[in-house]
């Protein structure tokens, strides 16, 4: 983000925070601590509407630091349901007063009930609430949109097609296979158990993987880590690899994943990688490093319980943590795509 525009938005965020109470203020310069001006103004954003509503239902211009730290369960699935679909006066730069009404789908209202959850968690940890609230909201559940993924079989295909160097035709082909088999696998399983996107594979380094607690620490943004599962069948794949990768010599690099010109490996390189395994074993469907996410997907969708919100904390999409997220990850430990 340029500078211009990193100013102009803590300058939109400031404006906003002179309305707050003291305790959201305090609230704001705590994400400011974990996170991007740009995601600290999107919860100012959410928070303002959050008092706007409590100043209409208490019909009043000014609502209190303590009215603000103790509102209900009741009062935040009411300005859930608000938020749907309501209306603002405001004065145009013209000097009009006008309406106009907004509306949040399902997805809109879940980006707010998140910055809900991040409040109340906030003012329940610090001792700012006597009510406990946060355990008990939760997103919607969106429906889930049909996506594209590989079955069983196929994924079985080109895992064993990788790792045996089938259908190569000669010998120059040979050697390149097995000198490449067992890169090409650990970045498959990756995407295909673990969801990663393609570039954040190519950013790991050695260091990032830890097959003993069976993660994988993922930079989503400059901002933030987040400890991806691995699940055991994908570890074999992995383990091989990295005592491959630890006997090669590529200088002060400790990347996970370079080419064999002792390069960073292009995403370019990984996608026509896919496409040559694809064609090379007959398959039904070109692979791409997205089907091989959608795959991933789908399956974290069957473990846990067809429930789209607990998907998208998975991969890594900004929600909220669950309550029984250990119990999810020891799921997804467990995930295969090995058929009976």
């Amino acid at each position: 983000m340029k500078m211009t525009e990193e100013k102009f938005l803590r300058m939109k965020l400031d404006e906003r925070l002179l309305n707050f109470t003291p305790t959201m203020r305090l609230f704001i310069e705590d994400v400011l601590q974990h996170r991007s001006t740009a995601t600290a103004y999107e919860y100012t954003k959410d928070l303002s509407l959050l008092l706007e509503f409590t100043k209409m239902t208490d019909k009043t211009t000014v609502v209190s630091d303590d009215r603000m730290c103790h509102l209900s369960f009741v009062h935040y699935t009411d300005f859930f349901q608000y938020i749907k679909s309501y209306r603002l006066s405001f004065v145009s730069p013209t000097g009009n007063q006008l309406n106009q009404t907004f509306t949040n789908s399902t997805t809109g209202v879940n980006r707010k009930i998140a910055t809900m959850l991040r409040w109340t968690k906030f003012i329940e940890e610090n001792n700012y609430s006597s009510f406990v609230v946060y355990p008990d909201l939760a997103l919607y559940d969106d429906t889930r949109p049909a996506k594209t993924y590989l079955m069983p079989e196929t994924i079985q295909t080109l895992l064993q097609g990788v790792s045996q160097a089938r259908a190569v035709t000669n010998w120059q082909a040979q050697q390149y296979a097995e000198k490449t088999k067992q890169r090409d696998l650990a970045l498959i399983v990756l995407m295909l158990y673990s969801g990663l996107k393609v570039e954040e594979c190519l950013n790991l380094t050695l260091e990032d993987i830890d097959l003993t607690r069976h993660q994988v620490f993922v930079e989503r943004n400059p901002t933030r880590e987040q400890q991806i599962i691995l699940p055991l069948e994908s570890q074999e794949y992995l383990r091989d690899y990295l005592k491959l990768r630890t006997h090669i010599e590529l200088g002060d690099s400790n990347l996970l994943f370079e080419s064999l010109h002792q390069g960073k490996m292009h995403q370019k390189t990984v996608r026509l990688m896919l496409k040559k395994y694809s064609e090379r074993f007959n398959l039904t469907t070109i692979i791409t490093p997205q089907l091989l996410r959608n795959t991933c997907e789908h399956q974290l969708y069957l473990l846990f319980d067809k429930s789209n919100n607990k998907v998208n904390w998975a991969v890594g999409r900004r929600y909220n943590e669950f309550k029984n997220q250990m119990e999810l990850q020891n799921r997804w430990l467990n995930l295969t795509y090995t058929t009976d």
